[in-house]
């Protein structure tokens, strides 16, 4: 239970709107207050889809009126997703004008990174289709997962399908781990790591990205247990450490490709830092570092785009000068060929032809004594 006070000051009646920035809530209630009586009562769970509720939102949004010069209580009853595990909930208020631009600005941007990431999926297909190289399918798998827990995530899918799975948590936290996995191999293969640490911390990637791929397994198919939550978080936090060191690694590496990771993960990195503060309350928790998850995660796999352009070209270029070697290299065989047969057919005309005709004129010579 959340309770707090609002006074209208002005001379005017107010509507507001009260918007809580969380997706998965199995309750969320609002009951405005005056003089101890209700009135004004919104009860919703994420069991309601977007139609049903007050304004067509892929979150919690509760309208209400305050008359002018008036003091309202206000309580909120959240319960939230054991699936999700949810700790805390972002709580906002504005006017309604002010909620409905903001809506409109922030679809809009959700609307341009979403097309951001749906011309590098199909980027990372055409890669695929001609290098024949998995990294280029990890990588536009991977953007394809991104995009789904985005939506997923930001409460779209919430809002269409509230009542299938495609709307719930599982599926939301099972693309979390699936994305978790193929990022882990993607960084795996893109920095080739086989050849830069030891076998342990091989086997260390490697037992992350196995333990991403059970628990995106266990959301799906199994009943959650209580603790699993906590241990996902644990997990997160691992693995956030190891983006981390890598992100460092990659910068004090002379390299190019492991510079340009430490560049791509840069933001994602300043964003995990905040969210562990945060997380130990040594830092508040701003609704702003949840807006810019995305676009960070854009940007990353813009960049990490980038870099697959150019290993590609890199690759082609090779490809290209090794076929115009093996073009001169046949062309010299040829040429050596054609000079071979000459030789021997020089060498034959003179051996072979050559020996006949003699014989031949030295029996009309005698031929023609005798006749």
């Amino acid at each position: 239970w959340v309770k707090f006070e609002i006074i209208n000051q002005k001379s005017e009646t107010q509507k507001l709107v009260l918007f809580l920035d969380q997706t998965f809530l199995e309750k969320a209630d609002f009951y405005q207050i005056e003089h101890d009586s209700i009135i004004a009562k919104i009860e919703l769970s994420e069991a309601f889809s977007g139609r049903n509720r007050p304004f067509r939102s892929t979150n919690f949004a509760f309208p209400f009126t305050l008359k002018p010069d008036t003091k309202n209580s206000i309580f909120l009853r959240i319960k939230a997703d054991k699936i999700q595990g949810i700790s805390r909930a972002l709580l906002r208020l504005s006017d309604e004008t002010t909620f409905h631009a903001h809506t409109r600005r922030n679809s809009l941007t959700f609307g341009i990174l979403v097309g951001f990431l749906l011309l590098s999926f199909i980027a990372g297909i055409l890669l695929f289709y001609f290098a024949r190289k998995p990294i280029y399918a990890i990588y536009g798998i991977y953007i394809l997962v991104v995009l789904l827990y985005y939506l997923g995530n930001s409460g779209y899918f919430n809002a269409l399908f509230s009542d299938s799975f495609w709307g719930s948590a599982r599926f939301t936290q099972s693309i979390l781990w699936i994305g978790s996995a193929l990022h882990l191999y993607f960084i795996d293969e893109f920095l080739q790591l086989k050849s830069r640490f030891s076998r342990q911390f091989q086997h260390f990637i490697t037992g992350l990205i196995g333990l991403s791929l059970i628990f995106s397994f266990s959301y799906v198919f199994v009943p959650i247990p209580a603790f699993l939550p906590y241990f996902t978080r644990f997990l997160l936090f691992i693995i956030s450490l190891l983006i981390i060191f890598l992100a460092v690694w990659g910068v004090r590496t002379n390299q190019s490709r492991t510079q340009l990771y430490s560049l791509a993960v840069f933001p994602s990195v300043l964003l995990i830092i905040y969210f562990l503060l945060s997380a130990l309350k040594l830092l508040p928790l701003y609704w702003l570092a949840f807006a810019l998850a995305f676009p960070f995660t854009v940007f990353e796999v813009i960049v990490f785009g980038v870099g697959l352009v150019y290993q590609f070209n890199v690759e082609k270029r090779q490809i290209e000068r090794k076929l115009d070697e093996e073009r001169a290299l046949v062309a010299d065989k040829i040429i050596s060929a054609q000079e071979h047969e000459r030789q021997r057919i020089a060498q034959d005309l003179h051996d072979d032809l050559g020996s006949t005709l003699s014989m031949l004129k030295f029996r009309l010579e005698e031929t023609n004594k005798s006749v």
